[in-house]
């Protein structure tokens, strides 16, 4: 299997608490869904209507963390083909993205834990809790004991800088009447940044994008083609 792959640990006296709580938040946001495939339970996202599928299995017990993440070709609407890794020329405006979110993923589930400033002492046994005084992009873990202890931050998932890539990339995309196939590459991005940047607080900002992607995509498809029926007449 073609897959990209990571180990490692989670050193916190919740550590599966802690993953389980982060990795949903995460795939909730990101617009991933929780389904069996192939005889595996993994989160996916998109159908392959414009994106190849993107899949992530993660597996944790005792902090222990396995994390797979792939994609897979289409040749029809669910009929899917071979697996690919994260590498690689063909699609590489998309595996780069997706690599990006996989490394988010990963840096979230290594962030350290802290209370004003110094780590968690390991007796401590946190609860974990979004309050409504919780910051967009930070969640909160209630300590419980005796006496009431400050909540520990949690960072968790935002989408916002993926609104912003979307809005510069449906920008410069628009550059596709000179240059079609920078235009096509941005277009992608700015229409994959902004369905993802749509749930952050910056939505409108996607939404933006993800109109001028598919603006840009027009626009260079056709200039590209109008260059193609000029050179033929030429002849």
């Amino acid at each position: 299997m073609a897959r990209f792959t990571a180990d490692f640990i989670v050193t916190r006296p919740d550590a599966d608490r802690f993953i389980a709580f982060v990795a949903q938040d995460f795939f909730q946001k990101e617009g991933f869904q929780y389904v069996s495939f192939k005889g595996e339970n993994v989160w996916r996202k998109g159908m392959g209507a414009l994106a190849a599928p993107r899949f992530m299995k993660l597996e944790f017990k005792d902090g222990r963390v396995h994390l797979e993440a792939w994609l897979r070709t289409v040749w029809l609407p669910g009929v899917y083909g071979k697996e690919m890794d994260l590498t690689g020329a063909w699609g590489f405006a998309v595996k780069e993205l997706f690599r990006g979110t996989v490394q988010q993923l990963i840096g979230l589930l290594q962030q350290p834990q802290m209370v004003n400033g110094t780590q968690q002492p390991p007796h401590m046994q946190p609860q974990m809790s979004c309050g409504e005084q919780a910051a967009p992009s930070c969640g909160k873990i209630q300590a419980a004991g005796p006496e009431p202890q400050q909540p520990v931050p949690v960072i968790v998932h935002s989408t916002q800088g993926s609104a912003v890539l979307a809005l510069v990339m449906g920008l410069v995309g628009l550059l596709g009447l000179l240059i079609p196939i920078a235009g096509i590459v941005c277009g992608v991005i700015a229409i994959l940044s902004g369905m993802k940047g749509r749930c952050s607080p910056a939505g409108g900002m996607a939404t933006a994008g993800f109109i001028l992607g598919i603006i840009a995509i027009v626009l260079s498809a056709a200039s590209w083609a109008l260059t193609v029926i000029v050179a033929f007449m030429r002849l």
